[in-house]
């Protein structure tokens, strides 16, 4: 999909939408743990299992309209690899600058793997 269609695509601008409340309620999640003295690590985790819930409801319903939590264990598995990807990338990045730094430069790549990934396996089956 090239550039000009994906940002045409009205599902991804339903996930630009959703990952803009979705970010704001992890990120937060994040900062809250860190604060609370929390390691990086531990911080991300929590981030992650309360974001997954949250955002199965916000992706599924509004974004991929599917119904109901058939598709949220797939959903948890996509999140655990994708909590694998950006603790590997938060533990490198935290060597040289501050994890709360580190996270933040995180958050855009990251959306855009988790919509490559959720959209493949949130969209509707047809028939």
């Amino acid at each position: 999909m090239t550039v000009v269609r994906l940002l045409m695509d009205a599902r991804f601008a339903r996930f630009l939408g959703t990952g803009v409340v979705n970010t704001g309620f992890g990120y937060g999640v994040f900062l809250l743990g860190l604060t609370l003295g929390l390691a990086p690590g531990l911080a991300l985790a929590l981030q992650f299992a309360l974001g997954i819930p949250f955002n199965y409801m916000l992706h599924g319903r509004y974004v991929f309209g599917t119904r109901g939590v058939g598709r949220l264990p797939s959903y948890a598995l996509a999140y655990l690899v994708l909590y694998g990807v950006n603790l590997l990338f938060l533990w490198a990045l935290s060597e040289v600058m501050p994890a709360a730094i580190a996270q933040g430069l995180m958050l855009l790549p990251m959306a855009a793997l988790s919509f490559l990934v959720l959209s493949r396996l949130m969209r509707r089956r047809e028939g």
